[in-house]
């Protein structure tokens, strides 16, 4: 008996050679339906694990088609039949969406010719490691960002005669096991090249790789050659196989939904997809019930899972700059998917009923791909633009792994740029824009910011910069971490990262957690992927003052000068203007914060101040200076010999205007400073807002002022002559010994309330 499955009006049946009999393999279709959902889901931004569900694609297409080519052994056929399967929907695809995109001047598809040029020959894969796409941030300005698929599933279905009809030969020659055991040895190989790239880094290229993604195509090709060889079934009852399928959807649910594409498990989660798709394989080719009503439904869309494949992402990339809400624009999305699926499904069928509708559809289809291939033509070049900006990024990546080195040092030396400046005496705005340029600022980034980095730089000579292409936030996050833990977070902090991915609230927040209470600078985004992205920032950072919006999409509007023609990078004037939109929202913000820090500095000092002592005298204080102790060093002493009343009344009023006079002012005088009460009044007066303290040494002064203070020494000259010197007028040594404790006693004190004594 053999077994083997061919197409059958656009159906899948199992063909038994022996009973001649056919029975419709509907878990087939399911599965199918499955994968397809899948791939569906991811690209719409809702599953993310979907991309896995590629692997399934690969494992059942080469199941499918090995059983196909064993059934029907003639190359010639084989690949005719997959040529009007494969190809001609591809071609349709292919022109009409460059017909109907051409219609929107303002949709900016970056290299038309040589994309499509790729597709149409089947090398989109290399296309895209080349060109340094990346699939997972789904940030490329293409609509046929998914046909890699199609060109590596082209590339596999060519080799697959040859290599069926050599393992036919070895089989047949040396040995029926050979064949089975080269296909696990190139699959092992295959997914140890996958995961080796995957550790280097070069995710990419392990991604689109034709023979490091070979392993799910040579899994499908296996099991599809057991059964072929070897048809009996692992599992006769039906009940348990079913059971059995139900577990493998489970488990590739959760993983389609658990698994994203940064995940530490990324390399086990493809490996493991590809072999849960080969069980299915394995099990799939026992369902032998008769089709049900129910499942023509099932059926009717299975037929269309491949045209749907090649419609679908073209309309999310319409679709996803628009402003209709998450909740509506998937439902439409799938709806057009499916209608323009049937369309185009019906239009290269021609099947009996219909062919009336497919003759004109299929007219209709060719008109249209005649005007997408004459726009293809006619579309410009912009590959030195391309090749332009890729070197420039190139530079400035080397110019920030230079400028970086140095990055350490500057961030130690941030506080006393701050202290110096605000002791400067210089007008705030060139304070600030000194600090601008000492200052040790952030910038994380993407390729948008990573094109301004040489100016930025210019404004921002002790910054650090880390900016890379198709950067995210989840991306950023990882830098600010791993900078905060390093003790090398400064501040300001200036991030472009809402161009790739899509808006999430549970990022934001952690990024809050990550860079606390610093001030943080936003750069909205032209043409992100999630237009939804800036409002939705925004209304967050209205939550959070230390985030601040640099508002590039409102200071770029009605400037394409500013951009190269995917109307994202920035180019020769765009440079200029997006730096001076960091700078200027980066200088206003540390304005404000300039003058509060300078105002808090003089607050704080004058409260200092208030705190202090000042002495003034003559002879008397001078003499009793050594006596007052440890009080001599918490003041300012001011002496003269010479101190008049006019003197003494402009240097206080001077230091007065400065703001350089302390809070608490003692007077000690002698009677050759003359001074009489209505001076000490006059001068009371001047320091009304300060405590006044004044020592009456030989002459006893009266003044009532709530802020004056009288301390009478005179009484204890009268007592005790020889407190005075021979010339009655200046202290002995022991009058001068008397006076510094008495100020020590009367000063030292300083929770003592003004009373007069």
């Amino acid at each position: 008996m053999l077994l083997f499955l061919r197409r059958d009006a656009d159906r899948w049946v199992i063909i038994d050679t022996d009973m001649k009999k056919r029975r419709y393999s509907g878990m087939i279709d399911i599965t199918r339906l499955f994968f397809c959902l899948a791939v569906f889901l991811y690209h719409a931004g809702l599953l993310r694990g979907g991309y896995l569900a590629v692997n399934g694609f690969f494992v059942i297409s080469a199941y499918l088609s090995v059983r196909s080519f064993l059934g029907h052994p003639s190359a010639r056929d084989y690949y005719i039949r997959r040529f009007k399967r494969i190809y001609l929907p591809l071609l349709a695809v292919v022109f009409l969406t460059a017909a109907f995109f051409s219609l929107f001047p303002e949709i900016h598809w970056f290299t038309v010719k040589k994309e499509t040029l790729s597709v149409l020959l089947s090398f989109n894969n290399y296309y895209q490691i080349s060109a340094s796409q990346d699939y997972f941030a789904r940030a490329s300005s293409t609509p046929f960002l998914h046909l890699w698929y199609i060109s590596l599933l082209v590339q596999y279905e060519l080799l697959l005669p040859p290599l069926c009809l050599l393992m036919r030969k070895i089989s047949r020659k040396i040995s029926r096991a050979l064949p089975f055991l080269l296909l696990m040895i190139m699959t092992f190989v295959s997914f140890a090249v996958f995961m080796t790239e995957v550790g280097k880094g070069a995710v990419s290229l392990a991604y689109y790789g034709a023979f490091s993604r070979s392993y799910a195509f040579l899994l499908g090709l296996f099991v599809g050659h057991v059964q072929m060889y070897y048809p009996a079934r692992s599992i006769r009852n039906r009940g348990l196989r079913k059971a059995a399928i139900a577990v493998l959807f489970i488990v590739l649910l959760m993983m389609f939904v658990t698994v994203s594409s940064s995940s530490v498990y990324f390399t086990a989660a493809m490996g493991a997809s590809a072999l849960l798709a080969a069980l299915f394989a394995g099990l799939i080719s026992g369902d032998d019930e008769k089709p049900v009503r129910s499942e023509r439904i099932i059926r009717c869309f299975a037929d269309i899972t491949y045209e749907f494949y090649l419609v679908h992402y073209p309309v999310v990339f319409f679709l996803e700059n628009t402003e209709i809400p998450l909740f509506l624009k998937i439902p439409l999305i799938l709806l057009i998917s499916l209608f323009l699926s049937f369309l185009l499904k019906c239009a290269l069928s021609f099947r009996k009923g219909r062919r009336m509708l497919s003759v004109v559809l299929c007219a209709l289809m060719i008109v249209c791909s005649i005007f997408g291939a004459i726009s293809i033509i006619r579309s410009e070049d912009h590959s030195e633009e391309v090749k332009e900006l890729e070197e420039r990024l190139e530079e400035n990546r080397k110019l920030i792994e230079e400028r970086n080195r140095a990055y350490a040092s500057e961030v130690e030396a941030e506080e006393e740029a701050w202290e110096r400046l605000l002791e400067s005496g210089i007008s705030d705005e060139e304070a600030v824009k000194e600090l601008l340029a000492e200052l040790p600022v952030v910038g994380v980034g993407d390729s948008i910011m990573l094109d301004a980095v040489r100016p930025l730089y210019e404004v921002f000579p002790n910054g650090y910069f880390n900016c890379e292409i198709s950067r995210s936030l989840y991306y950023g996050e990882k830098i600010l971490s791993s900078l905060k833990e390093e003790g090398k977070l400064s501040e300001p902090i200036v991030l472009s990262l809402g161009t790739n991915g899509d808006y999430s609230q549970k990022r934001c927040e952690e990024l809050i957690e990550i860079v606390e209470d610093r001030e943080v600078f936003w750069i909205n985004s032209v043409g992100a992927d999630d237009p939804t992205y800036n409002g939705k920032f925004a209304a967050f950072a209205q939550d959070h003052p230390s985030i601040h919006i640099i508002h590039w999409e409102e200071v770029s509007k009605g400037h394409p000068e500013y951009f190269y023609y995917d109307g994202i990078h920035v180019i020769g004037e765009g440079v200029r203007a997006y730096t001076e939109a960091i700078y200027d929202a980066v200088f206003e913000r540390y304005l404000e914060i300039y003058r509060t820090r300078k105002e808090e500095a003089k607050t704080e000092k004058e409260n200092a101040s208030m705190e202090r002592i000042a002495f003034f005298g003559n002879d008397a204080l001078t003499s009793s200076y050594e006596y007052i102790g440890e009080l001599s060093q918490k003041a300012v002493f001011h002496i003269d010999t010479d101190y008049s009343f006019s003197t003494l009344y402009s240097q206080i009023e001077g230091l007065l205007e400065e703001g350089d006079l302390e809070g608490r002012v003692i007077f000690v005088f002698d009677r050759k400073a003359s001074l009489s009460e209505r001076d000490y009044e006059r001068l009371a007066e001047l320091l009304h807002d300060r405590e006044v303290t004044v020592f009456a040494i030989q002459d006893t002064v009266d003044i009532r002022k709530d802020n004056v203070r009288i301390i009478d020494f005179s009484n204890e000259l009268k007592n005790d002559p020889a407190l005075l010197s021979s010339d009655r007028r200046h202290l002995s040594e022991k009058g001068s010994e008397r006076l510094g404790r008495l100020i020590h006693d009367s000063i030292g004190n300083t929770d003592d309330h003004l009373s007069p004594q």
